[in-house]
């Protein structure tokens, strides 16, 4: 093993603890040592990205994709870079200079996708989780994403039809349930919408979004209903024996 690569490996080191400073120091002895080493100016620019020093950390990725100008990692890393400070057309091109690289690659489609979808390129961002998903029909985060993405389109149905196959691959996914609490709540499927919304609360008692939703929709609630979806909280964590709502499902009373 050369010098070069026992730096590479210290700054890796001194990545992986978070100490980033020290991370930079080692990957330019290892760039000093091997100009050509394109890894050490991806990691050094990984290492300046969490310093916050995102104009260097773009530099050093464009020096690496001049010694490698297939790097998907090189993309990758400046498009994250360029994601984070919200130049999202920028981040789109370097995600898809990458899928150029490696036209399979799953995540590339979906962080593309993400990208468009900030641009509010809501069609376009399907597309790519789409994509993403003719290649790994499990990937829940294009699932998540194309729904979400079918919310802004007011196609509230079909949102709902994605989070659905989200949650019947992983059950415990607290985005999926708050964000079909959301497609419940535009159609007006206000019980549904507080189901979905405490359904999340229950993976993740601290999802904020979620807590605020079922708000609303509690608000948005008719009285008669409201009640009926008080009761029913209120028979399934105490159960009365003898009463008319104890063991009766009121979610389809609407």
């Amino acid at each position: 093993m050369n010098m070069s690569s026992e730096f590479t490996i210290k700054g890796n080191q001194s990545l992986g603890v978070g100490d980033y400073k020290e991370a930079v120091k080692w990957y330019s002895k290892a760039i000093k040592g091997d100009p050509n080493d394109s890894e050490a100016y991806i990691f050094k620019g990984d290492a300046l990205y969490h310093l916050e020093q995102y104009s260097e950390a773009i530099e050093y990725c464009d020096k690496a994709l001049e010694i490698d100008s297939n790097s998907i990692q090189a993309y990758k890393l400046k498009g994250d870079i360029m994601y984070h400070i919200e130049q999202y057309k920028d981040a789109m091109l370097c995600y898809d200079a990458a899928l150029q690289v490696d036209p399979d690659d799953t995540n590339m489609h979906v962080f593309k996708g993400d990208a468009i979808y900030n641009l509010g390129r809501y069609e376009e961002a399907i597309e790519c989780y789409d994509k993403a998903l003719e290649i790994d029909s499990n990937n829940i985060q294009a699932r998540i994403f194309k729904g979400d993405s079918m919310n802004n389109l007011e196609r509230y149905d079909e949102a709902i039809e994605c989070f659905d196959e989200a949650l019947s691959i992983d059950s415990n996914n607290a985005e999926a349930y708050y964000l079909k609490g959301i497609s419940m709540d535009r159609l007006g499927r206000y019980a549904e919408a507080i189901e979905c919304c405490d359904a999340a609360l229950r993976i993740d008692p601290d999802h904020v979004e979620a807590r605020y939703v079922k708000d609303i929709s509690t608000k948005s609630l008719p009285k008669s209903e409201d009640c009926q979806h008080r009761r029913l909280i209120v028979c399934k964590e105490k159960p009365i024996v003898g009463s008319h709502y104890c063991g009766k499902h009121i979610k389809n009373h609407y």
